[in-house]
């Protein structure tokens, strides 16, 4: 039998993630076949067009994934996000 040592990590690294991703995108992709996804990005803006919140995600397989969302506050008006508009090239902020 094998022993297992778990470690907790505070704030892993970058490639920590990575390569968490990339193995499970590896495993579903062998059982489940090409694993077709189209990331998305979601703005809510105001009357004066300032992104007042945001999610981001990805379509796979059918379903909605949110990785990230936020809603600006009276706290974080100063951390808002520029406005985005859809732009076919991608080039907008």
């Amino acid at each position: 039998m094998t022993d297992y040592i778990f470690q907790a990590l505070d704030n892993p690294p970058p490639r920590f993630v990575q390569t968490l991703r990339a193995a499970l995108a590896h495993h579903n992709q062998s059982v489940t076949g090409e694993a077709k996804l189209q990331h998305l990005g979601i703005c809510a803006n105001d009357k004066t067009g300032r992104t007042v919140g945001a999610v981001y995600g990805w379509l796979q397989w059918g379903w909605l994934y949110i990785d990230l969302t936020h809603l600006f506050n009276e706290k974080t008006l100063d951390q808002r996000l520029p406005s985005y508009s859809a732009d076919p090239d991608g080039d907008s902020p």
